[in-house]
């Protein structure tokens, strides 16, 4: 048989088997398990990317257990300006509206809830929450800061069920000049936070007893967020988790890695819950998504899918049967033309 049809068989079998391992190792979207929990320890972040429009409702917030009170501090951020003027109406207080780091922590302790909102003001394309796990000593505590988005931060104590009877709680608002100002822990306070730039949350207990809503909760304490993709990045910044938002079993057919452009922009993932302990942070999820961890997205399990179809693995086992024995053939010995002996009487 001549060469080019050994070539010819040979890259026909290759070609064959690099198909079977593409289809076989598409990414394939799954129903999310409600009931797993996606962490992100000590140094990692948790990146939530929303839909294209920030949310007008917050998209996190902290509501306080009985008198634990948290501590928020910004990097760099200012006072809105609505506040400002608000707070020099009401009280006769002038508060620096300059933006700068800031500090908004307990002068007097007393009975209420912490309530923290964030919001996002969309600066344009899709937004992003980065949330880490911090700690200092015993305490832990959380890092956010936005991308494509500003941050609008409303720090508020309600009074707690004690009250009017029961001391209520009081803030100050620190300013990096070194000028203070007390307030009633009832007074709302907005605070602007630009993109990328970073502000903290830390809790007075080793198990903090707050609660964390996602969504619109002011609205309705058991709402969710929708996401566009959520992802867990190592401080190495490779992604241990990427979950990419996608419809009812869909398949990636693209021969890459997902990125974050191939997530759909319908609500079809969202974020239900988030817990924080002392050594990590964590979120849960509902609907459906593709998965990749550590950089493997998962795929089919196509030796499942043969067993448990019949007709398929019969088709696959002729192809390749046939496909084989061509190969074989091609470079077998077998029928090709072999010299005569001499004759002894010539």
């Amino acid at each position: 048989m001549k060469t080019g049809q050994r070539i010819g068989a040979l890259a026909a079998f290759v070609a064959a088997a690099l198909l079977f391992h593409y289809v076989s190792h598409l990414p394939v979207a799954r129903p999310l398990d409600q009931a797993q929990a996606w962490t992100a320890e000590t140094g990692e972040q948790l990146i939530l990317r929303l839909l294209d429009e920030a949310p007008s409702l917050p998209v996190f917030a902290v509501e306080g257990a009985d008198n634990e009170g948290v501590d928020v501090r910004f990097d760099a951020a200012a006072v809105e300006a609505a506040t400002v003027a608000s707070v020099r109406r009401d009280f006769h207080l002038d508060i620096p509206a300059a933006q700068g780091a800031l500090l908004w922590t307990g002068k007097l302790k007393g009975n209420g809830h912490t309530m923290i909102e964030v919001r996002l003001l969309g600066t344009g394309g899709a937004p992003e929450l980065q949330i880490g796990h911090i700690g200092e000593g015993s305490h832990p505590g959380l890092s956010l800061s936005t991308r494509h988005a500003q941050a609008l931060v409303q720090l508020s104590v309600l009074l707690g069920d004690d009250a009017p009877l029961a001391q209520a709680e009081q803030k100050t608002l620190k300013f990096a000049a070194g000028a203070s100002v007390a307030l009633p822990g009832a007074v709302p306070i907005n605070v602007v936070v630009p993109e990328g730039r970073r502000f903290t949350l830390l809790f007075p207990v080793e198990q903090p007893k707050s609660n964390f809503r996602l969504g619109e909760a002011a609205v309705d304490p058991h709402s969710e967020l929708p996401l566009r993709d959520m992802t867990v990045r190592r401080p190495d910044q490779r992604d241990k988790f990427f979950v990419c938002a996608a419809g009812p079993d869909a398949h990636f057919k693209w021969p890459r890695g997902l990125r974050p452009g191939d997530c759909d922009d319908a609500p079809t993932l969202w974020a239900s819950r988030f817990t924080l302990s002392p050594t990590n942070l964590a979120i849960f999820l509902r609907g459906n998504a593709y998965i990749v961890k550590d950089g493997a997205a998962e795929s089919d399990d196509w030796l499942e899918k043969l067993q448990k179809n019949v007709p398929l693995a019969v088709l696959f086992s002729l192809l390749f049967g046939a496909l084989g024995k061509w190969v074989w053939s091609a470079f077998s010995r077998t029928g090709e033309a072999r010299p005569r002996p001499h004759d002894s009487g010539e």
